[in-house]
């Protein structure tokens, strides 16, 4: 899916939830194999910093397709008070 399509979905879900969308971070071109992207180094600052509540994202494999690397994500979400959310896998960390 393009990122104009991922974006437009990430948008959405927002307003369904009624959230205010913050920021988008791209990586465009990037592998999804490693946490060393620009993108995705700014989001953990960010989160660190909790310049936003909730980490929305397409799909879990556009963030991360290391198994290792989510865990330190939602580990670092945690920590940070951030909560964690997918629109198109069955994940949302928003809710019990």
């Amino acid at each position: 899916m393009s990122l104009d399509n991922q974006r437009r979905r990430i948008e959405a879900f927002c307003v369904a939830k009624d959230w205010t969308l913050i920021r988008i971070y791209v990586d465009e071109g990037k592998t999804g194999s490693h946490l060393n992207r620009d993108g995705v180094q700014e989001l953990m600052e960010d989160c660190k910093r909790s310049k936003f509540d909730v980490v929305v994202i397409y799909k879990l494999d556009r963030l991360t397709r290391s198994v290792k690397d989510l865990g330190y994500l939602i580990d670092l979400f945690e920590k940070s008070g951030v909560a964690f959310s997918s629109v198109s896998d069955n994940f949302d960390t928003t809710t019990a």
